[in-house]
């Protein structure tokens, strides 16, 4: 039996005669702002071949720190006249508690009942929204420009497991003090609370992909963060 091919997305459908199948949104890199996070829908589809007798297979999701998140088992059989067999493994709601390569074994049964390994997929990377780099005078003006540009964003930030939340402002001028009632973004981007470290590096790269766009974009942006930090 060989893995001739593995594909993640969004939703994935196999026609069942013909074996065919249809990827929605192929799926190998996601960023987030924060973590940890969970993907709400996530399909991954194996193609088998040369399965010539009934194989029982154990799927085994690691995190980047090489921890087992979850062990799931399917069966293969063989079908007259397919030389591909397609299986699709449902992993909704999958957790992603940190940043980096997500990866799936594959084990298979032997005829002693026991587990042996017989490949690995790279699942996913996650990590942080790609840094904005500002061009040279971007910045300044963005923060001259008499537009209605925006220049600084609030943002509600609730630590995780506990009920802290902050309020946070942060703007494209450094020398900018926030609003009555809100905090300025902390300037190495974490906060600390009970001796655990924050890391919001996630959250500082989105909101700096929003300075400049029009002034009407900037409450969907703040609704934006506001809805991956409550589904964190």
């Amino acid at each position: 039996m060989k893995l001739k091919y593995f594909i993640g997305g969004l939703d994935i459908k196999i026609h069942p005669q013909a074996q065919r199948f249809y990827v929605e949104a192929i799926i190998d890199e996601i960023y987030q702002p924060i973590f940890p996070t969970k993907l709400p829908k996530f399909r991954v589809l194996f193609g088998f071949e040369d399965v010539e007798k009934t194989q029982k297979i154990e799927a085994r999701i690691n995190s980047p720190s090489n921890r087992l998140m979850q062990k799931m088992h399917f069966e293969l059989k063989p079908v007259l006249d397919k030389k591909v067999l397609n299986y699709v493994l449902v992993l909704d709601g999958m957790p992603l508690d940190e940043r980096g390569d997500y990866t799936i074994d594959l084990l298979t049964e032997n005829d002693n009942g026991d587990y042996k390994f017989f490949t690995t997929c790279s699942l996913l990377h996650a990590n942080y929204p790609i840094r904005r780099i500002f061009r040279e005078g971007e910045i300044d003006y963005i923060i001259d420009s008499k537009e209605d540009l925006i220049k600084s964003v609030k943002v509600d930030y609730e630590v995780p497991g506990k009920n802290i939340k902050h309020k946070f402002e942060l703007s494209i001028d450094p020398d900018r003090e926030p609003e009555d009632g809100f905090e300025k973004f902390p300037e190495d981007n974490k906060v600390v609370h009970d001796g655990v470290e924050y890391d919001l590096t996630g959250i500082r790269r989105q909101i700096e992909w929003a300075f400049g766009r029009k002034i009407e974009e900037k409450k969907e942006n703040e609704e934006e963060v506001k809805e991956n930090n409550e589904n964190k």
